[in-house]
């Protein structure tokens, strides 16, 4: 059952997809965070920040979580 959750993440999760959430996170964090604080809107602007780090971090380290489980499956 795991084997066939983490082969489905690894054959639905590749690169592009981690690519695009990293850039979502990016756009969060420096457009979303500077719009908001520009209008006046510090709170939401630190939490568009912080939703962009938990976007980058979060897809980056699933991605590299994924590649290592289908690494250790494989052997």
């Amino acid at each position: 059952m795991l084997r066939e959750i983490i082969s489905w993440l690894a054959e639905h999760y590749d690169s592009g997809q981690m690519l695009f959430i990293l850039g979502a996170g990016l756009g969060s964090y420096w457009i979303d965070g500077r719009l908001l604080q520009a209008q006046g809107f510090f709170r939401e602007a630190r939490l568009a920040r912080k939703v962009g780090l938990a976007y980058m971090l979060g897809g980056s380290l699933l991605w590299l979580v994924v590649r290592l489980l289908m690494g250790l499956i494989e052997r």
